[in-house]
């Protein structure tokens, strides 16, 4: 299954991390939130009450910049067409790292799940990102040990949140029974494993 939603506007990377004088804590930088914020809350439009994937996952980001005006007609036209690179000011990494940050936890459990990562600028009309998430099967179900953990970071994580007493998370031994997690996490995640056994 492909899940593909855009953010409007111009492309943007994510920030470094910023220190202010006197603190010995990094910060992010404040356009950087508001990006992030911009993505999850375009990401949620589209999908409402969406159950973060628990496998792999393919993410594929298309970074679209306008056209500059300066440019001769023939140039313009070859732009609008998709056949002119971008390759200006705009790093596709962290372009791409905006959004997979954004994401975690909300399309996907975890970011060290994005096993394919496919980033293209270009030029067009109007600026947008677009980023399509895309669940990879594993052959024959395979549960890899960077699965369970991110499972059980995010179930540990839900616990925490609601001040229970932490402990090791049961494990989901069959997704979608009453045997896994009873939280609303839980319950999501062995939705989403159901889903993505299909």
């Amino acid at each position: 299954m492909k899940y593909t939603f855009r953010v409007t506007g111009r492309p943007q990377g994510k920030g470094r991390p910023r220190s202010a004088p006197g603190q010995s804590r990094p910060y992010t930088p404040k356009h950087t939130v508001l990006l992030e914020r911009r993505i999850r809350s375009a990401f949620q439009d589209a999908f409402p009450g969406f159950a973060p994937l628990a496998g792999p996952v393919r993410v594929t980001v298309t970074a679209v910049f306008d056209i500059p005006k300066s440019w001769p007609a023939a140039t313009r036209e070859a732009a609008k067409s998709g056949g002119v690179y971008h390759t200006g000011r705009g790093d596709a990494d962290n372009i791409a790292k905006a959004g997979i940050d954004a994401l975690n936890c909300i399309a996907f459990l975890d970011d060290g799940q994005v096993a394919i990562l496919n980033v293209l600028k270009r030029y067009g009309s109007p600026e947008r990102t677009v980023f399509t998430i895309e669940a990879l099967e594993q052959p024959g179900g395979i549960l890899t040990p960077g699965q369970s953990r991110a499972e059980t970071k995010a179930i540990a994580a839900e616990q925490q949140r609601k001040g229970l007493k932490l402990g090791a998370p049961r494990k989901l031994r069959n997704a979608g029974t009453s045997e896994g997690d009873d939280t609303p996490l839980g319950r999501a995640i062995a939705a989403a494993l159901v889903r993505d056994a299909k």
